[in-house]
């Protein structure tokens, strides 16, 4: 059951666009966190209360292709894409310290995290 969530969550961030792109010359990376667990709802909240603080966040990772942040009933997730891996482990490292200042407060676990290199990625054309 654990794994088709992460399948649908997938699809859900690759259908948030209308256009698709298949990248040759570049190897672009997505990481997925996922949070759950005593907090996460709180997490989000804290998130759309957010919006805008944190899309500029994100917006300074170098190579940022995309980012999403989703609610769910246990929490929630984000999907993060960027042209090379340095773009994804600095995404990892600034979303690390934003909930740790933001809601560090809260006794969140640590958040699930899954990162590969994107195959397509859909964006509005």
């Amino acid at each position: 059951m654990k794994n088709r969530k992460w399948f649908v969550a997938l699809l859900c961030a690759a259908w948030l666009g209308q256009g698709m792109t298949v990248f040759a010359e570049e190897e672009p990376m997505t990481v997925i966190r996922a949070y759950t667990g005593e907090g996460a709802k709180e997490l989000f909240e804290i998130v759309a209360e957010r919006k805008d603080e944190l899309e500029s966040v994100f917006r300074s990772v170098s190579g940022i292709i995309s980012y999403t942040a989703v609610h769910t009933e246990e929490g929630g997730f984000t999907v993060t894409v960027c042209k090379n891996p340095a773009g994804i482990s600095e995404s990892v490292r600034l979303a690390r310290e934003w909930v740790a200042k933001r809601a560090g407060h809260l006794k969140l676990s640590d958040p699930q995290i899954i990162e590969g290199f994107s195959l397509i990625h859909f964006t509005e054309q």
